[in-house]
Formats: C-alpha cells, structure tokens, sequence
C-alpha cells in the first residue's frame, strides 16, 4: 500500500471518531480529545495535500516532456522535408514542368525555372550501378564525370544575406562600434561611430554549358551534368569576386619589411586586434605561401606540413593577391555576400548553328555581390618577399663561401 493511501486511511479513522464524539449532544468541542484529533486530521491533510501537489506536478512535467519530444521530432521531420525539397540545380531543373515539355517537343528555348539560390551548393550522391531499380541494377552511364566540389575559401569565411531586390541600401562601419559603460540613473550614450550606407547593386553572373539533345533526355545523367558544370561556373566566379572586392577595398596597410611576409602577418593581426575585432584568417598569394611554408621549415625542426597557420591565423591562397601582400582579418564581421533569393535556368537549342547539330545549350543565371562592410576588421599586409627563385639560389659550387643569412647547422 502506497504512502497517499496509508495517509488517507489514517486520516478517515480518525474523522470517524471526530463524528462519533460530535453525535453526542454533550460533546464539548475543546474537549482534550476532540482538540488532539482535529490537529491529527490538519496535520495529515497537508501531508496528503503536498503529495498530491507533488503527484500533479510529476504529471505535468510528463506532459511537458512529451510535448517537447513531439515538437523535436516534428522539427526534425520538418527539417529532413525541407532538406528533400530543397534539390540541386540539376534535380530542380529535371524535375521542373518546364525540362518535361522542352523533352518530350523539343524546339526553341524552354520556359523559365526559378529554385532557391541553395540548389547551387547542394551535392546530390553519385549514382552507383549497384543501386537497384524495381529489382533490377542500373545500367552503366556513359556521359561526362562529375567534378570534384568547388573549393571557395574565401566565401567559406564571409557572411552570406540573402535579399529579394537587385539592388539593396547597405550600412558599412569604418570602424567597430563599440557600447559605453554608463551608471543607472545616468543618460545613456550613443555609439560614437557613424555608419555610412551605400545602394549596393548585384551583379548577374551566368554560367552556360552544351550536351547532345539524346544526352538531354536522359534525367540522371543530366543532373550529374548541370550540378558539376554550371554550379561550378557560378561559384567559381563568386570566388573570383570576392577576392576582386577584398584587393580593391581600402583597408588599414600594414609595411612588411622583412624579407617574408611572416612579420608583417603578426603586426596585422595586432592592428586589427586594436581595432576590436578578432583575426582568425590570412588570404594571400599562393607562392607566397609556399615561400612562408618553406622558410617555416628551414627556421624550425617541425618539418614539411600542410596547411598550417601563421600566429594563430589560417592561410587561405588566393590568386588574386599580388605576391607581397597580404590580407588577415576576421573575415565573417568584414565582408559580406548579398544573394538574390533565387536561381533562373533556361535551356535552348537556338544558340548558333548548334540547331543542325542537335546540340543543346542550358544557361544559368544568379545575382550577388560581395561588400567589405567592416574594413576595420582587416588589415593589409604590404611590401617585397623573398621569391623560391632566390631563395633557391645559392652558391653555384661545393667552394663558394656561405652566405651571412645561411642557417647554421
């Protein structure tokens, strides 16, 4: 028998007593007995009380917790939903009204098809022959090989808003605005650094490629085809922006004047550590960074590695930036991407002659811009490097002198 119950029986013995003394008509009610009885059934009254509080809140925090596990999974489910109608470029156009009618009466150029600018970075998996179709295995696909992923360092770094209109009013900060400490009680005061806003207008990138029209008819091949070659011309040219905007953005120049740039990298990361912010990358010219690898390696016991960082920051190559500058910087606050919500696909067979040779051309077109929207947050690295080419040569014979910078043994 449970506590409640044991509480309960108790509890109605001694009510029957209290009734039994109360039939008299000579009770007394401050009898000793009568008094001592009443403070019993009090007392166990709240006992039963608190357990049952206790019992109901048990019952609640059930609920509560089986509410929140629906909602997770829901949320879950809503998630994996939304993963699967988000497909790539090449499932989106596959799959479109649009690619089924140009398929089946091919002529002219197809309708449009608007997805979410996202179906340029989704990757969809390989098809394999030994996935099984109703029973049977796919039969092997001659056509084009997908390509690798596209690399794009840089973009990995900055921020990405996504906006509705071509053109958008953005506020950029020449410097970090940074609060007061003000007492309660006491006017509060306003950030001393004034945002400037500029009409950014996006830029239209379009990436086209051509393919046979029966290689057009064949549904999975073309997605492998139009996710690996059109997807990566878009990115490749958002890449190719974004190291353009950084080159040409006015920034806080730091003077190298070592022979690598490995100095100039660390009073980098200190100005823009003065500035506020936090340096956590370095874009730089690919040789360069080669140069830093091996001057790393003759100055240190660690040996050759690959991708290392420099004072705490991680280099990114980027061919864009000329040799003997450098970019460090907490890329995610200083630069950001603006992207049109939305991808557009066409497909023709009117480009050229390409018509009598039954050649069919897809074009896809995404709008995007990239803005240093914080150039305080970085800083520049300027001045001359050591080239490999120089610091390759050396003494032409076993008798030459050393030089006074050669390393000692």
């Amino acid at each position: 028998m449970s506590v409640l119950a044991d509480l309960r029986t108790e509890r109605d013995s001694i009510v029957n007593e209290l009734d039994a003394l109360m039939s008299n008509p000579e009770f007394d009610p401050s009898d000793k007995i009568m008094v001592e009885n009443r403070s019993k059934v009090d007392t166990l009254d709240a006992r039963i009380q608190s357990i049952v509080d206790w019992e109901s809140r048990k019952q609640n925090s059930i609920k509560l917790d089986s509410i929140a596990l629906r909602h997770r999974e829901e949320q879950k489910e809503n998630e994996t939903r939304s993963l699967e109608a988000l497909p790539s470029i090449g499932d989106a156009w596959t799959r479109s009204k649009a690619y089924e009618e140009y398929r089946l009466l091919p002529r002219g150029t197809s309708g449009r098809v608007t997805m979410p600018f996202d179906s340029l970075v989704q990757t969809r998996a390989p098809l394999l022959t030994t996935d099984p179709v109703d029973g049977l295995l796919r039969p092997v696909r001659i056509g084009p090989v997908e390509t690798p992923p596209v690399p794009t360092p840089i973009l990995d770094q900055i921020a990405r808003v996504t906006v509705t209109s071509g053109s958008v009013e953005w506020v950029t900060y020449p410097a970090a605005p940074l609060g007061t400490v003000t007492p309660e009680g006491q006017p509060k005061t306003e950030a001393t650094v004034l945002p400037d806003i500029e009409t950014i207008t996006l830029d239209t990138i379009a990436s086209w490629a051509q393919y046979s029209r029966q290689f057009g008819e064949d549904a999975p091949g073309l997605v492998q085809f139009l996710n690996s070659q059109l997807a990566r011309g878009i990115l490749d040219k958002r890449e190719a922006l974004a190291a353009a905007e950084l080159v040409a953005a006015t920034l806080p120049i730091v003077t190298n004047t070592g022979g690598t740039l490995m100095e100039g990298i660390r009073r980098a990361v200190a100005t823009v550590q003065l500035a506020g912010y936090r340096p956590t990358t370095v874009v730089l010219n690919p040789m360069d960074w080669a140069a830093l690898d091996i001057n790393v390696f003759e100055a240190t016991l660690r040996g050759p590695t690959i991708n290392p960082n420099f004072w705490g920051v991680t280099p990114i190559p980027a061919a864009a930036v000329a040799s003997g500058t450098a970019y460090v910087g907490d890329f995610n606050a200083a630069m950001v991407e603006l992207v049109r919500n939305d991808v557009q696909v066409f497909t023709t067979d009117s480009h050229a002659s390409t018509f009598i040779s039954n050649i069919l051309t897809t074009l896809v077109e995404a709008r995007t811009k990239p803005v240093v929207q914080r150039p305080a947050a970085l800083a520049k690295v300027a001045g001359t490097v050591t080239t490999l080419s120089a610091a390759a040569s050396g003494p032409s014979t076993a008798s030459s002198a050393p030089s006074a910078t050669t390393k000692k043994s």
